[in-house]
């Protein structure tokens, strides 16, 4: 079953000619009893959705539970077939310790899964790149876990969540290492789609970072204790984003944010790019905003028709203890006095997998800022998988082409029972106070999912 507003509220839209009443905002969850006046499912729903006139979209279909692949390796390198690893209508399925290399098209797709995790794999060294090459790719998914794993030039981007008009929400994406990705792309990103919502990426060690607006728009994501060597891209229609805690940029960085257009042209190196409306470029045709809240319901549901800089993007962002190469110093937003920043969103503590390394690894509280993490260790030892006993190689069938356990992240709730005010505290003052989190409610412990 799916939770999801209806229609859209005005802050999100859809782009690729869906109309906004398609409700591409959905949370997943399971259904475990119902009566005629109850239904009982888990993990808890983790966003209010009262005033926004929800919907349950029930799906009847039957779902694979607690399959897994591992220890595994797939030799694309004389094969067409469009994904070696695809998963369909899955609860609490996993990938684990599986290798990936030479893959045609894309690397491994999760549709319509519920608690699933990806972890100490390895993608790498793709047959081509450009649309439809997409790496460890989620859609219709929620509450999934992506984590330790490597992707060397493991896809375009080669970790992605949403294709299209899918909808993808409370997943993590944590402690990944991606190298060797096609310039031309970025290495991880929320949204492809449209209605990204309460995602986290933690830990990670990346280039680039984009969410393209190019189906619609993503919110209430966070980015937190990640190093990113190259930009942070939110494209229009991204709002409510958190980046707390986060290493940014390097030499090429000579201005932390721009609005000029077609910047690049005239030497502007930014660390943030915030509002843009294309993918691959940073022109722009008249701007957008402020509001509060941001108002999209009367825009075109095309691309063509929606070239504006979006500067709600900007007006909604929290950005709060980041070190970015373009001031060379800690970021503070000066509206929030705590400087403290929790070890990690998700994790009560260092993970029993880490190993000796110190955690967390990243942030601007940490010596050095930008420590190690396992998935680089592995991958800078020659060892791109955790080690194993035995490996093993798939045959090299051509299929036809096709257009864990656990993993229920505790998300941003420590942090948010920290900063931030109950929304009806700030109804009655009629204000909006800034929080460290961008009015992410707090959801009730899950329950056991078996």
């Amino acid at each position: 079953m799916a939770i999801a507003p209806n229609p859209l509220p005005v802050w999100a839209h859809n782009l690729g000619g869906f109309p906004d009443s398609l409700r591409s905002m959905r949370v997943y969850l399971k259904v475990r009893s119902k009566t005629t006046t109850t239904v009982t499912f888990d993990p808890p729903c983790p966003f209010d959705f009262s005033a926004l006139h929800p919907t349950a979209l029930v799906d009847l279909t039957p779902y694979m539970q607690g399959v897994g692949i591992e220890s595994l390796t797939l030799d694309m390198t004389n094969n067409t077939a469009d994904i070696p690893v695809w998963f369909q209508q899955a609860w609490g399925c996993w990938a684990k310790d599986v290798e990936i290399k030479r893959a045609y098209t894309r690397q491994m797709r999760w549709d319509m899964v519920v608690r699933c995790e990806v972890r100490g794999c390895y993608t790498q060294n793709v047959q081509g790149s450009g649309p439809n090459h997409e790496g460890i790719e989620f859609s219709y998914a929620s509450w999934n876990l992506i984590e330790d794993n490597i992707c060397n030039n493991g896809g375009a981007p080669p970790i992605i969540l949403e294709e299209n008009i899918t909808s993808s929400s409370c997943n993590v994406i944590g402690y990944n290492y991606v190298t060797n990705t096609d310039p031309s792309f970025w290495d991880l990103s929320f949204s492809h789609g449209s209605g990204s919502i309460l995602n986290l990426a933690e830990g990670n060690v990346i280039n680039n970072f984009e969410d393209d607006g190019y189906y619609g728009s993503s919110s209430y994501n966070t980015l937190f204790r990640n190093r990113i060597s190259g930009q942070v891209r939110l494209k229009h229609f991204s709002d409510y984003y958190n980046m707390v805690g986060n290493i940014l940029g390097d030499t090429w960085a000579n201005t932390y944010e721009t609005d000029v257009a077609n910047y690049w042209d005239q030497g502007i190196a930014p660390i943030y790019e915030l509002g843009f409306p294309n993918i691959g470029n940073a022109s722009y045709t008249g701007t957008l905003g402020p509001t509060n809240p941001p108002d999209y319901h009367a825009l075109s549901n095309n691309l063509e028709d929606c070239q504006q800089l979006d500067h709600n993007v900007k007006a909604t962002i929290l950005r709060h203890g980041n070190w970015d190469a373009a001031n060379k110093h800690v970021v503070w937003d000066n509206r929030i006095s705590d400087h403290t920043i929790p070890n990690s969103l998700y994790l009560p503590a260092k993970p029993s997998w880490w190993g000796e390394l110190p955690w967390p690894p990243i942030g601007p509280d940490r010596t050095p800022m930008a420590g190690e993490i396992p998935a680089k260790q592995r991958f800078a030892n020659g060892m791109p998988t955790p080690a194993r006993g035995m490996t093993l190689e798939s045959q090299r069938i051509n299929l036809p082409a096709h257009d864990g356990p656990t993993a229920t992240p505790k998300s941003q709730r420590k942090l948010q029972k920290k900063w931030t005010k109950s929304k009806k505290a700030k109804e009655q003052k009629g204000t909006k106070p800034k929080s460290l989190v961008n009015e992410m409610p707090e959801a009730p412990a899950p329950s056991n999912p078996y």
